[in-house]
């Protein structure tokens, strides 16, 4: 029985997410110029699609003559070859490809992962996005300005719903902790997406910090209001109020050891010292705010305390 050879190991690693990094057999490697690093991070995020010639001398010298454009596209390719080898650039006539048995890139990889959606690929996913896709080159040319701008968005999106999507499952396996990183990661990318915000929220509360978690929509409102002239949407409301009702629970003191206590000084009221309000001053330690809740703690009109002394009058 004939056994399959391995396939072979990509000789180079590229890193667009961030810097722009190129791996080599011997270490680091450095290329010419921005523009050669621009068509190599170009074909690396369209692999395996093969790109037309014309498309690509339009993307980094569209403000060339045609001829001229060509001419630097052939000189280009030649010396990524130089680089690379021959092998690493697949040409079809008029369509350049990139061939990833030879270069590995992290954008391709970064995508699978995400799509892949587990919690070991969303983890991976949100470490491999480093940064804005090649944060470090710049190229003057308007097709390349272009779509560099459409795809450090897509990316930076995909990276956020990622890290949510991450968020979302370390709190259903009760990580909270792990959830806050999450959300705060995707708000540091973007910090418009109401989704990271109500990640965050939900984290605080499901960490027992429920006070904390209020007090940050009230910072995303004052945000919202500045930036955009807008409230938070519905879906980010309604998780407020329903913190808001935790809370409200929370600030309800215990009803147990302290209303058995209280019915017995009730009755030792009426037997023995008379009117209950004689009573009231030996009964408020019922009332003291816990350091670790919120002042709203004391006595409130709403609370069965409250109802209870009430109803002795």
């Amino acid at each position: 029985m004939t056994e399959t050879a391995p396939a072979p190991s990509p000789s180079f690693t590229l890193a667009l997410l961030g810097r722009f990094e190129l791996i080599g057999p011997d270490g680091a490697v450095s290329l010419p110029n921005k523009k050669l690093a621009g068509l190599l991070a170009y074909l690396a995020c369209m692999a395996p699609q093969p790109q037309h010639r014309e498309k690509l001398s339009t993307l980094l010298w569209g403000s060339h003559f045609e001829a001229q454009a060509k001419q630097n596209l052939r000189q280009a390719l030649f010396k990524l070859r130089q680089v690379l080898g021959q092998s690493a650039l697949r040409s079809d006539g008029e369509f350049i490809s990139l061939n990833a048995v030879v270069i590995t890139c992290d954008v391709p990889q970064f995508e699978r992962l995400v799509r892949k959606g587990s919690r070991d690929a969303l983890t991976a996913a949100a470490d491999l996005y480093r940064g804005r896709l090649v944060d470090d080159i710049a190229v003057n040319a308007e097709g390349w300005s272009e779509w560099l701008a459409g795809e450090r968005e897509r990316l930076s999106e995909l990276a956020v719903g990622a890290m949510v999507a991450l968020g979302d499952q370390e709190l259903s396996d009760g990580r909270a902790g792990d959830a806050l990183l999450a959300g705060q990661r995707a708000n540091a990318l973007n910090s418009m997406r109401e989704d990271a915000h109500r990640l965050i929220m939900r984290a605080l509360s499901a960490a027992g910090r429920n006070a904390e978690a209020l007090k940050y929509y009230q910072a995303v409102v004052a945000f919202l209001k500045q930036e955009l002239g807008t409230a938070p949407d519905a879906t980010t409301s309604a998780l407020a109020a329903e913190l808001r009702k935790v809370q409200e629970q929370k600030i309800v003191l215990p009803a147990a050891e302290p209303t058995a206590d209280l019915s017995h000084r009730r009755s030792t009221c009426s037997a023995t010292t008379g009117p209950p309000w004689r009573c009231f001053r030996s009964a408020t330690w019922v009332m003291k705010p816990n350091r670790t809740t919120s002042p709203m703690a004391s006595l409130q009109t709403s609370s069965p305390l409250y109802r209870a002394f009430a109803s002795w009058w």
